[in-house]
């Protein structure tokens, strides 16, 4: 079900090395959202966090096998965030209907959100520079748009195989 893109074992480094059990989410049945703005759950703000400008991938009609395939494929590649609680040390992924945080690099988050006909994808930098590397930014964007063509090839391929 993992190659389908049906189930995602999402790769999250800050879980407790206690906790043995696989962890498996179904993307297309992930059905709350954020309780609070999410830049809030991470708390970002403009003293704290550089973010990028946002990239957005508009559509005549987006369906919502995209957004599945697309946050199973960056989960295969970047590890999943946790949403930072204070005082607690079991957290939930950054995992919610429509928004998705990846953990990018030390002090670095992805951001991927859905809206009706968009997806929109940005980073967040936490570090002291503030320093969003433009040629990170265009793997991420390559990454993005590789997968969205793939998806569409494929589901044309689909497409034409019924009777």
């Amino acid at each position: 079900m993992e190659k389908f893109d049906i189930i995602i074992h999402p790769t999250v480094s800050d879980r407790d090395a206690t906790d043995t059990k696989p962890c498996y989410y179904i993307p297309c049945m992930v059905k709350k959202g954020p309780d609070c703005p999410i830049n809030e759950q991470f708390y970002v703000t403009e003293k704290n966090c550089t973010k990028s400008n946002w990239l957005c991938f508009k559509f005549k009609f987006l369906p919502g096998h995209l957004i599945n395939h697309l946050i199973a494929s960056l989960s295969r590649k970047y590890e999943i965030a946790e949403v930072p609680v204070r005082g607690q040390t079991k957290r939930q992924i950054a995992l919610f209907r429509g928004t998705v945080v990846f953990k990018l690099q030390k002090t670095s988050k992805l951001l991927v959100m859905t809206y009706p006909n968009v997806i929109q994808i940005q980073v967040w930098d936490f570090g002291k520079h503030g320093n969003i590397e433009r040629c990170f930014f265009k793997d991420i964007d390559d990454f993005v748009t590789g997968e969205i063509k793939h998806y569409n090839k494929k589901k044309i391929q689909n497409d034409d195989c019924k009777i």
